[in-house]
């Protein structure tokens, strides 16, 4: 049976990561008409996708729909009675921190409710106890493809037989690539709202800060990019603006996602980029830039590992020990990423979909 309609389930967050993997799957599947809850504060970053209907909630609204459960249950068993299909497309969404109980019942009731769900593209984050990946076994048990992004979380699960592994879904993004401009892209996150990071902002800053000074000396401007003003990277830019020298501001500029074209524009004419944010590797990496990675996060260090590349990197725990000089090379290089592999691979994420949706894609 070929579906002609679907209800994506993501993180509808004004995030540019979370925002491009709707977009790849629209576009993906134009004959397909999808369908996604979330604010009418990020309907806006939509609205060149033709083929999704957003359907927007005053923005209290749309917490209470996700924070208070039975208006979750309600919502989703209602749209599950006109709509077959579930497509989860999100990347860390399996960690044991928070209230995840929660977020694993979310899970739970999808599955029941909807005739069919497929994940794609998702990663295990940290977890403390074994009961959590069983726990995850349960909600796999009863999809119809689990499509990881990296080894480690595949590896996790490898005994189950709908679990899979390809690279993430934006590494076959196309894009027509623009004549470099003489400034690097600088991924900055707010540490002191990540609770188990918040003890590096100081040096985190103060690096990225001593950075910024070199590059400008050395010629180049600096844009500043938040990816996600609701996980406060606005807030992060903002510090980091001022420890800057005054003579140095002039030099530097900010740019917050606020839509997926603005985004891979301020990305694609920039001669570098230094990434914290995942979706700033991964774009990097698919732009062909020269790149410097500070990792926070597991899943970046996993994707590293599993490209088996020598991408220039530090760990957000070292970056007291990092070299502004060795920032500034790695910045002057030019890659050669092995993108011959990635891009089959990443479109092989569609694999099962290919085989239940309307689509005229290779």
């Amino acid at each position: 049976m070929k579906y002609n309609k679907a209800f994506i389930s993501a993180y509808v967050a004004g995030n540019l990561g979370d925002d491009l993997f709707i977009d790849v799957l629209c576009r993906r599947y134009p004959n397909v008409q999808f369908f996604i809850l979330g604010s009418n504060k990020y309907k806006s970053y939509f609205s060149e996708i033709e083929n999704l209907s957003y359907i927007g909630f005053n923005h209290y609204v749309s917490k209470i729909i996700n924070r208070i459960e039975v208006f979750y249950f309600i919502m989703h068993f209602i749209i599950s009675r006109f709509i077959k299909l579930n497509i989860l497309v999100t990347g860390s969404i399996f960690e044991e921190r928070g209230d995840y109980r929660k977020n694993m019942r979310k899970k739970k009731y999808n599955t029941s409710f909807f005739k069919d769900v497929y994940y794609l593209s998702c990663s295990m984050g940290e977890y403390k106890n074994e009961s959590f990946i069983n726990e995850c076994k349960t909600v796999f048990s009863n999809v119809r493809d689990v499509c990881f992004r990296d080894s480690y979380s595949y590896d996790l699960f490898k005994d189950m037989s709908n679990i899979r592994v390809e690279s993430d879904l934006i590494f076959q993004l196309q894009y027509d690539m623009k004549q470099p401009e003489n400034y690097i892209v600088i991924s900055v996150i707010d540490l002191e709202s990540r609770d188990r990071l918040s003890s590096f902002e100081k040096e985190y800053l103060d690096k990225l800060r001593d950075i910024i000074i070199g590059l400008i000396n050395d010629g180049k401007r600096i844009v500043l990019m938040g990816f996600c003003e609701n996980e406060r990277d606005h807030v992060g830019i903002e510090k980091l603006i001022k420890l800057l020298p005054e003579k140095y501001k002039s030099s530097t500029s900010v740019y917050m996602h606020d839509s997926i074209k603005g985004s891979l524009e301020t990305l694609a004419k920039s001669s570098g980029v230094i990434a914290t944010r995942f979706h700033s590797f991964v774009l990097a990496y698919v732009m062909n830039k020269p790149m410097y990675n500070i990792i926070y996060s597991s899943k970046t260090k996993n994707a590293i590992n599993d490209l088996g590349n020598n991408i220039p990197n530090i760990n957000i725990n070292q970056i007291d020990d990092l070299s502004i000089s060795d920032v500034i090379s790695a910045l002057q290089s030019q890659p050669e990423y092995a993108n011959n592999k990635l891009i089959p691979s990443s479109k092989n994420q569609f694999m099962f979909l290919n085989k239940v949706l309307e689509t005229n894609a290779d």
